[in-house]
């Protein structure tokens, strides 16, 4: 028994999946798309703009996506969160994300879209080239967990987007390490329908790898300063970041019209219905003193906007 789905992503680029239900066997029987055409940039577009979220996790990133996807324009494509470098990139998100070979009987889009990007060249592309071609001047990939990427990724990252004719936008939104932390912990009964205490799983967490990499914002700053230009990037604070100035900075930044009232949108807010210790706190905060004195260097402003710094 075999199955096949098609999928025109643009005029030069159909891929045709083709697998056996019996033994699982995938292949990819028929994929039209010259090297030389998706490799040669296209003269640069500049009303086209590419949103590059790479975080923080618990930092906005759910209200940004929501921001830019009503903005007139904007197609931000089948998912917020596509979760395609980091899946491939890192081990630490490698077993949980990435897509194989048993998931694409499922027949989902979503799933078929995620295998094409993670595993075939120029795919990531080509699908966000076929949504400029369709009419939209916005698109992005909002994946908080791309702050795992290291350097060479991010130029690689970098590199895919500009072949899409876009401006490339990166945004990196940061939150008090203490309560980023907290706000992750308390995501997690949400998640697994499960209650269980703040303060046992936060003391069990915050040192983690998959804590780490997501808080030690110091590390993912001197990436992208490495790799895009100011131009390019844009970094921001989840206390500032619905007041009048910030987002008349972050819409000029993205290039879209300002909307103030969007600030009222909730989207992804894990509400505090326990405390934290005094003790555990501390031993966060002097576990991540690092960031703190980074942050408080490099962006002053978290001495006012950050309770714990």
């Amino acid at each position: 028994m075999a199955a096949v789905c098609c999928y025109k992503l643009e005029v030069r680029f159909v891929c045709v999946f083709s697998f056996e239900l019996g033994d699982l066997r995938l292949t990819v029987v028929k994929m039209h798309a010259r090297q030389a055409d998706i490799e040669a940039r296209e003269k640069m577009n500049y009303e086209r703009i590419f949103v590059l979220g790479v975080g923080a996790q618990k930092s906005g990133t759910s209200w940004l996506h929501s921001y830019v996807s009503n903005s007139k324009n904007a197609n931000m494509g089948f998912s917020k969160e596509y979760h395609i470098w980091d899946a491939v990139s890192s081990p630490l998100l490698l077993k949980s994300k990435v897509v194989g070979v048993r998931d694409l009987l499922r027949m989902n889009y979503r799933t078929h879209m995620r295998y094409g990007m993670q595993n075939i060249p120029f795919f990531y592309e080509a699908y966000f080239r076929s949504i400029y071609m369709r009419g939209a001047k916005i698109t992005g990939d909002i994946t908080p967990s791309y702050a795992v990427l290291s350097v060479k990724d991010l130029i690689s990252l970098k590199k895919k987007i500009e072949r899409t004719g876009a401006k490339v936008r990166c945004v990196y939104l940061m939150r008090d390490p203490f309560e980023r932390c907290w706000s992750a912990v308390r995501m997690e009964p949400r998640n697994n329908r499960k209650k269980f205490d703040d303060e046992v799983v936060l003391q069990k967490m915050y040192a983690t790898e998959q804590y780490k990499f997501r808080t030690r914002y110091e590390i993912t700053c001197e990436n992208l300063l490495s790799v895009f230009t100011d131009h390019e990037l844009y970094f921001g604070f989840y206390e500032t970041m619905f007041s009048d100035s910030e987002i008349q900075r972050l819409s000029s930044f993205l290039g879209i019209p300002a909307n103030y009232a969007h600030r009222e949108t909730q989207v992804n807010v894990s509400v505090k219905s326990q405390n934290v210790g005094r003790q555990l706190r501390a031993e966060i905060i002097d576990f991540y003193s690092d960031t703190y004195g980074y942050c408080l260097e490099k962006f002053p402003i978290t001495s006012q906007i950050w309770n714990s710094s």
